[in-house]
């Protein structure tokens, strides 16, 4: 996601409360040059749901977009820029 052609987005990685310490440390060490990175600790998917509720609410935006990725996940470099492109929203209808 580091390497995505567009960087005008955000990235929320959730990682479950039981991640080692180590690969913890290694996420929030790489957000903090990376600014669209937002590491997350959670109990369980519930609360990354209450959590994306929140941020949606609290955001002033017409549309969003979300996807989830796994750690075994890779993505081309155009991913965000395809998904922006394709998604605008006079492209589609509710």
């Amino acid at each position: 996601m580091i390497n995505q052609v567009v960087q005008d987005y955000r990235w929320l990685v959730f990682i479950d409360n039981d991640t080692m310490k180590d690969h913890r440390l290694a996420l929030e060490e790489l957000s903090k040059n990376y600014d669209p990175l937002e590491i997350l600790l959670v109990a369980h998917e519930e609360e990354m749901v209450l959590y994306l509720d929140m941020i949606i609410r609290k955001q002033n935006s017409s549309h969003y977009i979300l996807s989830r990725l796994d750690n075994d996940d890779a993505v081309h470099e155009n991913f965000i820029s395809t998904i922006q492109r394709v998604l605008q929203p006079e492209n589609f209808k509710i």
